[in-house]
């Protein structure tokens, strides 16, 4: 915001408008219908006083105590409104020591809410780690999974062709042991014969 610009023509005018009003042009009441700062509105108007005074001094009808009274009274001003400046300044200190407070009461909170975050951020990337090296497994296995799907038409060929050799063996075997069986019974007919031979033989040669 603009700071309003403060000329002595404009503090004069307003201390002859208050004089006008029966009112004292004292610094604050002036400032707070003008503007400007507290440095140039004192020293306009204190030259604005000065001339008065002089003014006052060569219409010589002003006596002197009433000067002297007039410089009393503009001293009890000043140091009013020197206290009331000390007052505005020491308020002005405890509102920034205030304000400086909070700020760090809130840089506190911040740093806080960073940690926090850090370490949230910290988990999650552990978190994440976890579900990549998961992940990871998981497209493994679905390959391992893929290939043997793509085996199975050749396993189940395999297995025929296994189950058609064990049908053919299992044959062969039936017919080994027919065949044997029809060996063994020509065997004992042959050891038949052999038993019959013998006795045949045993009584002519005695």
């Amino acid at each position: 915001m603009t700071r309003a610009i403060v000329t002595a023509e404009a503090v004069s005018a307003v201390a002859d408008a208050l004089v006008a009003e029966g009112l004292e042009p004292s610094l604050l009441l002036v400032q707070s219908r003008i503007g400007g700062s507290y440095t140039t509105v004192k020293r306009y108007l204190d030259a604005w006083k000065q001339a008065r005074a002089q003014a006052a001094g060569m219409d010589g009808d002003t006596p002197a105590v009433i000067l002297a009274k007039g410089q009393e009274w503009a001293r009890s001003v000043w140091a009013l409104a020197k206290r009331e400046a000390q007052v505005q300044v020491q308020s002005m200190k405890e509102d920034a020591r205030a304000q400086v407070e909070a700020l760090q009461a809130d840089l506190v909170g911040a740093m806080a809410e960073i940690t926090r975050l850090e370490g949230s951020e910290t988990a999650q990337a552990a978190t994440i780690e976890a579900q990549q090296t998961q992940l990871r497994g998981l497209e493994l296995s679905l390959i391992q999974a893929q290939a043997l799907a793509n085996r199975v038409p050749e396993l189940e060929r395999t297995l025929g062709e296994v189950r058609s050799e064990l049908e053919a063996v299992r044959q062969q075997a039936t017919e080994h042991a027919v065949h044997a069986g029809r060996l063994a019974g020509e065997a004992e007919a042959l050891r038949a014969q052999v038993r019959e031979l013998m006795a045949a033989i045993r009584p002519t040669s005695q």
